[in-house]
């Protein structure tokens, strides 16, 4: 398996930054993963960006798992702490996109811990259809 570092260093770059990854442009013949240490100096690496998501078409039918999105998982407070770090995502509910947001409890439980709900929020960003009007 390749290493994070090196991964970088194959796949193309994103063109808003040189040397920043987007993500491979073939899908890997085996998965990789990088190790925390290069995690975590690409991620204090990174530029302030706009946000490169590219919207679900609007004809898509099926899982949306490959798709760009954020799942965050865990208590209420935890959700709402790192959504107020993901304000960026409010304007893309427009005449042209819309925002694809689920809030749920899990319904899922820990045998060890019976009485711990979790709850998990989903964006995506999806392109509007024919018609203009927000929901």
């Amino acid at each position: 398996m390749k290493s994070f570092k090196t991964w970088l260093e194959e796949e193309q770059p994103i063109s808003i930054q040189p040397g920043l990854v987007g993500g491979p442009l073939d899908t890997p013949k085996k998965s990789w993963s990088g190790k925390k240490k290069e995690i975590i100096n690409f991620w204090k690496a990174l530029p302030e960006m706009p946000l490169l998501v590219t919207p679900i078409p609007n004809i898509h039918k099926g899982s949306t798992f490959a798709e760009d999105g954020i799942r965050i998982t865990g208590s209420p407070n935890y959700i709402y702490s790192v959504l107020t770090r993901l304000k960026d995502f409010l304007p893309l509910e427009s005449d042209t996109t819309k925002l694809q947001l689920l809030f749920r409890e899990s319904d899922k439980i820990n045998p060890n811990r019976p009485n711990k709900k979790s709850y998990a929020f989903y964006i995506q960003v999806k392109q509007r259809g024919g018609k203009t009007q927000q929901s």
